[in-house]
């Protein structure tokens, strides 16, 4: 029998879905603009792969000291540099305004889910607009000087340089180790070696539009007063992660930002007072009865194994501990 899951969870869990389309839909532009990036490094890596095989073929060793102190590396990483910075000056303005966006979301997605919440607990409706009319752009405007995480957006972005220099540079040592051809070296430094760079800005990117949509939503509950605090309930998607799983269900009072990561999609349902708790599947017991194959593939085989021992319990899989939690 399927899971009779409460109307305001699966409203919650629409409205993250909302907000990722959006998240994909900027990853997609920033992605398509990363390429160029790694199109026009592509042939510099290869002149570096080339004095280093032209160094080898005379006989000369290439440690990677001597690859530091090329001219033509010294070169490739302040064009690295450069690339970097020209994206940025793109980048940031789009991430500020998804982040902006997220806001706006944030406030109006907290509303329709208060609404919703006191309509199935036989509460008057009115009230609750009443409460989120008064908020007015105070909350918006609140929220916005939150958008860079006490860190401006480019140091944030910055730290993708060292990132995609060692990527690259360890592709050349790599290439220079095995007698690549400079075309693969060139090939997979500005496709490999350069991915965890631009991981690292998808990932600022996802923090940025995730933190500002929660913090609007937490905000905005805050403010209402008919909301004493808000329960995580994690989507239970095959990409949701354990720690997610064996925090759904957690309560936490509304002056409390709930722990999260870049990669995090859990929904936060508004507590009315007055208002049962929704009921619904939490995560632990969901993932207890899906089939093995799934268990190991989450937790990996040794985990896996372990938990069957009966070394741990499922909750001790939680890392993100440093937000006090209370209720349940």
């Amino acid at each position: 029998m399927p899971e009779q899951i409460p109307p305001v969870v699966k409203l919650a869990n629409d409205f993250q879905s909302d907000l990722a389309r959006g998240d994909k839909y900027l990853i997609k532009l920033m992605a398509r603009r990363w390429a160029a990036v790694g199109k026009r490094l592509q042939g510099e890596i290869e002149k570096v792969a080339r004095e280093i095989e032209r160094l080898q073929q005379a006989g000369e060793p290439v440690p990677p000291w001597k690859i530091y102190q090329m001219g033509r590396y010294q070169s490739l990483m302040l064009q690295l540099q450069g690339e970097l910075t020209r994206y940025y000056e793109k980048a940031i303005p789009q991430i500020e305004d998804a982040a902006k966006k997220a806001r706006e979301q944030g406030i109006e997605h907290a509303r329709l889910l208060s609404r919703m919440a006191a309509a199935q607990a036989g509460l008057p409706v009115a009230q609750v607009e009443l409460a989120f009319d008064r908020l007015g752009v105070d909350a918006a405007e609140k929220i916005a000087g939150l958008s860079s995480w006490s860190k401006p957006l480019g140091e944030l972005l910055s730290r993708a340089y060292p990132i995609g220099a060692s990527g690259i540079t360890n592709s050349l040592i790599t290439g220079a180790a095995l007698g690549w051809n400079p075309r693969k070296t060139a090939r997979e430094a500005a496709r490999g070696g350069l991915s965890s760079a631009f991981n690292h800005i998808l990932l600022v990117s996802r923090d940025q539009t995730i933190r500002n949509y929660r913090e609007a939503k937490r905000d905005s509950y805050e403010k209402s007063r008919l909301i004493y605090g808000y329960m995580r309930v994690a989507s239970k998607s095959k990409r949701t992660c354990m720690a997610c799983l064996a925090l759904d269900g957690t309560i936490y009072p509304v002056n409390d930002s709930m722990a999260i990561h870049p990669q995090d999609r859990c929904a936060m349902i508004p507590l009315i007072q007055g208002a049962p708790l929704p009921k619904y599947e939490k995560g632990l017991d969901w993932f207890q009865r899906q089939p093995e194959a799934v268990q190991r593939k989450r937790m990996g085989p040794k985990k896996w194994e372990s938990w069957q021992e009966g070394d741990f319990h499922l909750d001790k899989l939680v890392t993100i501990t440093h937000h006090p939690v209370w209720g349940a």
